[in-house]
């Protein structure tokens, strides 16, 4: 499979998901990675990977997890802990609000405005040790291990069985067709005409601007300033570690790299049990 690389590239937990993809996924079908849909209002929303295949387009929020998923109340809990809102409710509503915007593109041409609007599939593909078992309802149904997720799509009678009958005019036509790849890589290819731009670094709720504000003198890490996504007064520092400039072997091990990323969770509390009138004034730290 075809891969074009939208944004500043991928996030290194990604890689090893999307490199299977490429290599196993049918070579005419073709992938968009690192992608924000623009809402508006200074409003994104962050797309892994959007595939192109012959009769229908995926849109796949990858998890590069270990451990025990379950769900809760809208939420994903990892081992316990709660990792936000639930994926699968969120790369869903994207497959939803771009339908209008492919759609005004596509009536908007001669050659496309009697053409249906290809079916958009959201899903999560898990490229780790975590599986979907412990989650319920329709959750489960929209989380696959990439393994699953490869068998399945790549083989036409399974994806007819698990997503629908294609539409006529792209068995007779497939998206993969040249007609349909100069369209459709118009508009997933960011561009003017495009909703969609090169995707940003993020934490959480948090977006980093593009330049580094502070590196450190051997490159062990870098700092940049960030504002919460729809509320610009709630400002934070995005702190990208890379342990391999580290000369010391130990900073290598989980332990290692908690004992130096970690220092900062251990001066923010000792300062708060002294002065609580601190914590207005302090960043508060969190790991990822």
């Amino acid at each position: 499979m075809q891969i074009t690389n939208c944004g500043r590239g991928v996030h290194k937990r990604e890689v090893r998901g999307l490199e299977r993809l490429k290599k196993e996924l049918p070579q005419n079908w073709y992938a968009f990675t690192n992608l924000d849909l623009t809402l508006g209002l200074g409003k994104s929303r962050e797309i892994d990977v959007i595939i192109v295949a012959d009769h229908r387009i995926f849109f796949i929020d990858i998890k590069d997890w270990d451990g025990q998923i379950e769900n809760k109340d809208g939420r994903w809990f990892q081992n316990g802990k709660d990792k936000g809102p639930s994926p699968v409710q969120k790369i869903g509503d994207i497959c939803r609000e771009v339908l209008n915007p492919l759609g005004s593109v596509l009536k908007g041409r001669p050659e496309t405005q009697r053409e249906p609007i290809p079916q958009i599939v959201g899903l999560v593909v898990l490229t780790a040790s975590a599986t979907n078992a412990n989650l319920d309802g329709l959750e489960k149904t929209k989380v696959l291990s990439v393994d699953d997720f490869i068998e399945l799509v790549a083989n036409p009678r399974k994806q007819k069985e698990v997503f629908g009958e294609p539409y006529t005019t792209f068995i007779r036509r497939p998206l993969t067709d040249n007609f349909w790849k100069d369209k459709l890589s118009r508009f997933f290819n960011v561009g003017p005409n495009s909703p969609f731009k090169p995707g940003r670094r993020r934490f959480q709720r948090y977006l980093a601007e593009d330049s580094a504000s502070y590196a450190h003198p051997s490159d062990v890490y870098r700092e940049y300033e960030a504002v919460e996504e729809g509320n610009k007064n709630n400002q934070g520092i995005l702190r990208l570690w890379d342990f391999t400039k580290c000369g010391d072997g130990r900073f290598q091990t989980e332990e290692g790299r908690l004992e130096i990323a970690g220092r900062e969770h251990q001066v923010y509390h000792w300062l708060r049990d002294r002065d609580q009138d601190l914590e207005r004034t302090l960043l508060t730290p969190r790991l990822d």
